[in-house]
């Protein structure tokens, strides 16, 4: 089962990948696989591409995909008021 955050991580994480990679890039594919996925062997195939990149352009796409996250508050919000029981 997908968590939110999950979601939400692996949907920031696709919009700034795309900014960095060529469309045909193996990570994007991945990255496409993991949105909104249940399956963690799709999310897996997507951490391993993410790792496979080169250092610097992967750290430069993790540095905007947590900035972006840490300032959507709405998101952040939404988690802290999320009913009791609905993560997991």
């Amino acid at each position: 089962m997908s968590d939110a955050f999950d979601d939400r991580f692996f949907k920031v994480l696709h919009e700034v990948a795309a900014r960095h990679l060529p469309p045909a890039d193996p990570c994007l594919s991945a990255l496409d696989g993991a949105l909104n996925a249940d399956d963690p062997e799709a999310r897996l195939a997507a951490r391993e591409a993410l790792n496979a990149l080169e250092a610097t352009v992967r750290d430069q796409i993790l540095m905007e995909t947590h900035r972006t996250l840490a300032m959507d508050a709405a998101s952040i919000l939404a988690q802290w008021t999320a009913p009791a029981g609905s993560r997991h």
